[in-house]
């Protein structure tokens, strides 16, 4: 009797053992997704493929804004091309699956790098009507992304991020430093 309740006992534990594990490996980011988004300075296409269950590679090129506001009144603003590859962690899939939220087209929360690349190809509502440099740039991002419907998205991130202004012209002071990041988009995936 008592072997008969260890076998049966083991072949429930089994049981429980492989349905937590095939339960654990459904929850998962999506393989691809491919979509736009506009934000408050900036519109862009995407490509975010799949690496592992919890991380993706981004890819985008857009036009995006610049914003500097600088102590005594020097503020500019101007749009170029960008040009970005950031890896992304989305970090409480399981979680939100648990407690019977949405995960799909990766709603989640995650942390990111974007890394950026300017080229000096034009400008758009540029005031200076300046040079315009090529730059880069490495941000370190928190966000979060939430789904609506099959093709609708929001995203939030914020962060700190560090440029640096490369090419420059032979009269120009060297361009680089920190500065903080925050971006609010509103996307369409197909």
């Amino acid at each position: 009797m008592k072997k008969q309740l260890l076998v049966i006992l083991s072949i429930l534990a089994f049981c429980y053992t492989n349905a937590q594990q095939s339960q654990n490996s459904q929850i998962s980011v999506e393989e691809s997704l491919v979509g736009i988004q506009l934000g408050v300075i900036g519109i862009s296409g995407f490509y975010e493929a799949k690496l592992a269950n919890n991380w993706t590679v981004r890819g985008e090129m857009g036009l995006r804004g610049n914003l500097t506001i600088v102590a005594g009144g020097d503020n500019d603003f101007y749009v170029q091309p960008e040009i970005a590859l950031s890896p992304r962690f989305y970090y409480n899939l399981k979680r939100r699956v648990e407690k019977g939220k949405n995960i799909e087209n990766n709603s989640a929360n995650f942390l990111s790098l974007y890394n950026s690349y300017r080229p000096d190809w034009f400008t758009v509502l540029d005031d200076n009507e300046r040079n315009t440099n090529q730059s880069i740039s490495t941000t370190f991002l928190w966000g979060l992304r939430r789904s609506y419907g099959k093709h609708f998205h929001l995203e939030f991130a914020a962060g700190l991020g560090y440029y640096k202004e490369i090419d420059l012209k032979p009269y120009m002071k060297d361009d680089s430093g920190v500065y903080p990041a925050l971006d609010f988009r509103i996307g369409y995936q197909f």
